[in-house]
């Protein structure tokens, strides 16, 4: 258990007149026993004194305002502070008492003060002009009360200890609140390591799930490109046995009618004409599906930031959309190009894909319409490039239509040939959040129209480049 001491009772009288110091000595020092030490010593052994105990006092002493600055000084340095000073008003020689109190507050600021004296000079507006508000510091008159000392002794002592004690928690409060503020600021340094982490591991399955679905639509495509090889590669074969046909009968005709040779060689070969025409004809569009995959395939690899007709960039894409056979077949489609060059500097790869999710989105909102139609219009409005891509689905309902260039956000069906319980959309959610992040990085933009005719019209534009 820890000892209950005796608080801080040291106390300085500052006076010329030594007769004082015995004046103070008697007052808080009377000659019978401390009965407070004693009730400390007994509060340590473990028993409880009979009566109150009363404060004891140790008192110092100074005859000049320069040897009261040395004894504040000394106790300072040894960590014995005095909790309150008696100081005449009007010292001899040297310093006088104002001077000596702005001395002492110098070297220990939180040392109490009883200003004394017995001239009729000495007043409030006096100490006022000197301090200020401050509440260190009190007037006493000459001569001397016993009662009145010993109350000022008592209350300033306590004080002081108040004051102490208040000062202590208040540093424990700062030392803990800046441990606390360092953990936090430790804390929080780690939570943005980790965001920053979570960040790049985010960025990093972003860039991962943008290129499964730019391979996987690639996929797509190249599928239906191959799908329609057949029809030209069957149209070839077709023909090259045809002929071959036409040979063996050009070869029979001149055996049996050799009369009539010129006449059977011009209608064979008229034949023979006709179907290497068609042959001709299905080769050059196996040329051409060719040529839209490799060049399809050169946009999607390469990263060059260059200057493109966006024309050029729109009627490949719409080529390329051939390959699949709802587009093909299906699709009313109304395209009306500029018919000037429209130059936009861009990654041909990445506006390529946008004008083929832009497309893609509309033919998957038009699958099960009667009479889908599909308007796609370049045109130069006011130093831009502006590409429209409108259908006559059903449209974006109003209250989604703030969230759909949201990234991992999908309004599109489920598979019906998925378990009812495990199927997820059809999409991804990162179309139109990828059509937004590619335009935004050549300094274009697409948004959502606001438009009073069925279905949904989005808006592309580039800035146009001379």
């Amino acid at each position: 258990m820890t000892p209950v001491l005796p608080p801080n009772r040291l106390i300085l009288v500052v006076d010329s007149d030594e007769s004082i110091h015995e004046v103070f000595s008697a007052i808080l020092q009377p000659e019978d026993e401390p009965t407070e030490l004693i009730a400390s010593q007994d509060t340590f052994l473990g028993s409880s004194p009979a009566e109150p105990s009363r404060p004891y006092y140790e008192l110092e002493y100074a005859t000049s305002g320069e040897e009261a600055i040395e004894k504040v000084t000394i106790a300072v340095e040894a960590g014995q502070a005095f909790a309150l000073a008696f100081i005449d008003f009007r010292l001899y020689p040297g310093l006088d008492g104002i001077e000596t109190i702005k001395a002492i507050w110098e070297q220990d600021p939180g040392v109490q003060i009883v200003l004394a004296s017995a001239h009729s000079d000495f007043s409030w507006e006096t100490i006022y002009n000197h301090f200020g508000n401050t509440d260190q510091l009190f007037l006493m008159r000459k001569p001397l009360e016993a009662d009145m000392v010993r109350q000022l002794a008592l209350a300033l002592t306590e004080k002081w200890a108040l004051n102490e004690e208040t000062a202590e928690t208040l540093a424990d409060l700062q030392r803990i609140a800046t441990q606390n503020t360092q953990e936090l600021q430790k804390a929080n340094q780690t939570i943005q390591e980790y965001s920053e982490h979570l960040e790049e591991v985010l960025e990093e399955q972003t860039r991962q799930l943008v290129k499964t679905e730019r391979q996987a639509l690639f996929g797509q495509l190249v599928q239906g490109i191959v799908h329609n090889l057949k029809n030209p590669l069957t149209i070839a074969s077709g023909n090259a046995r045809l002929v071959r046909m036409a040979i063996e009968r050009l070869k029979e005709g001149m055996e049996n009618c050799k009369d009539e040779l010129q006449h059977s060689c011009w209608e064979y070969t008229g034949e023979i004409d006709k179907y290497v025409l068609n042959m001709e004809q299905a080769v050059t569009n196996l040329n051409d599906m060719v040529l839209s995959l490799m060049e399809r395939g050169r946009m999607d690899i390469s990263t060059d930031n260059r200057i493109i007709d966006f024309n050029d960039l729109v009627r490949s894409e719409l080529q390329f959309m051939n390959a699949d056979p709802f587009f093909k077949k299906e699709v009313i489609k109304h395209i009306n190009l500029s018919e000037e060059e429209l130059p936009v500097q861009v990654v041909p790869g990445d506006v390529a894909q946008v004008i083929g999710n832009l497309v893609r989105n509309s033919l998957e909102a038009m699958y099960d319409l009667s009479g889908p139609e599909l308007y796609v219009r370049t045109v130069a409005e006011n130093g831009w490039a502006t590409l429209t891509v409108r259908d006559n689905g059903p449209g974006v309902p109003d209250e989604i239509r703030n969230r759909i260039f949201e990234p991992f956000f999908t309004t599109k069906k489920l598979s019906p040939n998925e378990n009812p319980d495990t199927r997820k959309p059809v999409g991804t959610g990162l179309g139109l959040w990828m059509c937004r992040e590619a335009l935004q990085g050549c300094g274009g933009n697409v948004e959502l129209e606001d438009t009073t005719t069925p279905g949904t019209t989005f808006t592309v534009r580039l800035p146009l480049k001379n």
